[in-house]
């Protein structure tokens, strides 16, 4: 008696795992990889990229840089290499973004002084720039251009079709997360062994799907910049996990977008970004320096990449971008724009007709 009832409770053990293993879901595959990547939100670590594009003419570009986030602000600061360019372009640059938007600068290779700033609050600007651009490298953490700071499982929760399979990736076990959203047709491996992190992933688009930035389309995308893309595939791959404290990070990996385009001219292309992460610190401690503060003497200027013929001008000062005039007024125009233009053009125009007509009455004046 006691014998079957051994077996029996065994029995059942067996049962409820089983049923258990079978609870997964795909929308519960994709929380278990959002929280995975919940390590990015406060890190520091280098940054070695090289792009290879080939587009018409192969070229190269090369990236060196620090990056830090703590929580929405990002910081990069490195140089920017441009190989395949007549003589080999470099610049150094530092870039920070936060949820209120983007603040960036170039600084002169030699003397280290800056040469341009720009600022922008727009997400049709380069808000969430880092997050954003390809070579930053944020896609080995699941985040992809045009997507303004959100990965590709937090985007993929709310798909109408999401399907879930088990499969392999480079041998390695994984859960296949398919759906479809409005930016494209989303395949996401999700790895078993590397606590959920994200393994491999494509993202097809087409000429309806939004590309880019404020839900534009494709061919919206097209019309605007005079171009013929039809379809563009892009994705990530071989990406190596390492440890550290415990947890299981991104440590390399390659970021890929290949396009077709409606004709020959232009053509169509295949391009690789390549990145490799050393020195990474999760939790740093930055009270030593202030990694989210440019390098910028007072007064430097500062473009609005918002509205580039706004007329709006700012400059650097105390640590922060301020107007550049004294009598910056609410509707924030710029000295030269606006009514206060044709204020001083009238006024010169007024001006030069009263001295000519003064000039002429000087000149038939009787003498005396």
């Amino acid at each position: 008696m006691a014998k079957n009832t051994v077996i029996t409770l065994l029995l059942l053990f067996s049962i409820t795992n089983h049923a258990d293993a079978q609870v997964i879901t795909a929308q519960k595959v994709l929380d278990l990889n959002i929280d995975a990547h919940k390590y990015c939100s406060d890190i520091t670590m280098d940054v070695e990229g090289v792009l290879d594009q080939k587009a018409g003419p192969s070229s190269e570009q090369r990236i060196r840089f620090s990056f830090w986030r703590k929580g929405n602000s990002l910081s990069a600061k490195g140089t920017l290499i441009f190989v395949g360019s007549p003589e080999k372009d470099v610049q150094n640059f530092h870039d920070v973004t936060n949820e209120k938007g983007s603040l960036g600068a170039a600084y002169n290779e030699k003397t280290k002084a800056p040469e341009f700033a720009y600022i922008s609050s727009k997400s049709n600007g380069r808000k969430d720039l880092l997050f954003d651009q390809a070579e930053f490298g944020c896609a080995l953490d699941g985040y992809f251009p045009g997507t303004q700071g959100r990965t590709i499982a937090e985007l993929m929760r709310k798909a109408p079709d999401l399907r879930l399979e088990e499969t392999t990736v480079d041998g390695e076990a994984c859960f296949l997360v398919t759906g479809s959203i409005k930016w494209g047709k989303v395949s996401l491996w999700v790895s078993k062994k590397s606590g959920f992190l994200l393994k491999k992933a494509t993202l097809e688009q087409g000429l309806h799907d939004v590309y880019g930035f404020d839900d534009q389309t494709m061919e919206d995308n097209n019309k605007q910049f005079h171009q013929q893309m039809k379809t563009c595939t892009i994705g990530v791959r071989n990406l190596a996990f390492e440890n550290h404290n415990g947890v299981p990070l991104p440590i390399q990996g390659e970021y890929t977008i290949e396009w077709e385009n409606a004709s020959a001219t232009p053509p169509s292309g295949k391009a690789i970004y390549r990145f490799k992460r050393t020195n990474v610190v999760l939790r740093p401690d930055l009270q030593a320096k202030d990694p989210f503060t440019l390098d910028l003497p007072d007064g430097f200027r500062v473009f609005n990449e918002d509205e580039r013929d706004s007329g709006v001008s700012y400059q650097w000062k105390g640590g922060q971008v301020v107007p550049a005039f004294a009598d910056f007024d609410q509707t924030a125009e710029g000295f030269w724009t606006g009514s206060r233009a044709l204020a001083l053009v009238s006024l010169a125009i007024v001006g030069a007709v009263l001295l000519v007509i003064s000039l002429r009455f000087w000149c038939k004046r009787k003498p005396a």
